[in-house]
């Protein structure tokens, strides 16, 4: 059964998004995803949390920023799913010539001087 519900939810992902040799490169005009994950050190409270997840909504303000949003992970059954992380971040953007001045620009690093340093024991990025 779970290799079934693996097989369907790849045939969906195949279905989605059409593959070709340039499929493994972002297009300058495609929008891209900065999606961060974060295991916060064990003394962060929830108040912390919270206030750290909801500073990131100032993120929306660098250029090329579409959408940003923070959630907590969702608790699974499921061996497939990692929900031991704090809480996740997406950022979209509107290209990925984007990603180095949204990296770049004080408001992020600002967000991360103040919100991640010190707090954060792990960080996993993936942009796509």
């Amino acid at each position: 059964m779970k290799n079934c519900i693996i097989l369907l939810l790849g045939l969906a992902l195949l279905s989605n998004h059409s593959l070709s040799a340039d499929s493994e490169n972002t297009t300058e005009g495609s929008e891209v995803t900065h999606l961060v994950m974060v295991w916060l050190k064990q003394d962060i409270s929830n108040e912390q949390r919270d206030l750290i997840m909801s500073s990131a909504q100032q993120l929306v303000d660098i250029p090329g920023v579409t959408h940003v949003r923070s959630g907590l992970p969702i608790a699974s059954e499921r061996s497939i799913v990692d929900d031991s992380f704090s809480f996740g971040i997406t950022i979209n953007l509107t290209s990925a010539a984007h990603i180095n001045t949204y990296l770049q620009h004080p408001l992020h690093v600002n967000y991360v001087d103040t919100h991640i340093k010190g707090k954060a024991r792990k960080l996993l990025i993936y942009d796509f």
